[in-house]
């Protein structure tokens, strides 16, 4: 054997072993239709449900609804948080906000604003990128919960809806 294959062929093993040795990160995608969202009290009679998500009914009235999003998070990176929807409102965005809540019951331990603005009518999409990403797994297994408070729709055939949250989190091993 020649000093030049036993270079390569040591070149190849610490190759192979390094790549095995190397993870990638897994992700998950976690997304709740806007139809599990629940008003407040004081905004049930505002708010109704279609296939596109839950929307306002009134055009005087902000709205508030929450929306439950589970979280099978142990040992997992919260990366972003999207909320999906429609503002047809030109003066008030739908605005939101991601509660994370610990294992204990520790309530609102972190919070992200997400704002939906008006654009023209056209689906829009507001989201919280997290930089560094927030280690949930600090927290047990915590809870998420999305509040957003929907502004007055211009009229009852041009509704201000919430269609979709998504969450992403990952694993890095």
């Amino acid at each position: 054997m020649t000093i030049r294959t036993l270079v390569s062929s040591l070149i190849v093993l610490c190759s192979v072993v390094y790549a095995s040795a190397v993870q990638a990160n897994t992700y998950y995608i976690n997304t709740v239709h806007g139809t599990a969202c629940v008003p407040t009290r004081a905004s049930a009679g505002d708010v109704d449900y279609n296939s596109y998500g839950v929307f306002n009914t009134s055009t005087t009235n902000t709205v508030t609804v929450t929306c439950p999003v589970q979280l099978s998070v142990v040992g997992r990176l919260l990366e972003s948080v999207y909320v999906y929807g429609w503002d047809r409102n030109t003066s008030t965005s739908i605005v939101c906000y991601a509660y994370i809540s610990a294992e204990d019951g520790t309530p609102n331990v972190t919070s992200y604003p997400i704002s939906i603005s008006y654009t023209g009518g056209t689906s829009s999409n507001g989201s919280y990128v997290l930089s560094p990403a927030f280690n949930l797994a600090t927290y047990g297994t915590p809870t998420m919960t999305v509040a957003c408070a929907i502004p007055p729709s211009p009229s009852l055939s041009s509704v201000n809806v919430v269609s979709s949250i998504e969450v992403d989190t990952y694993t890095n091993p």
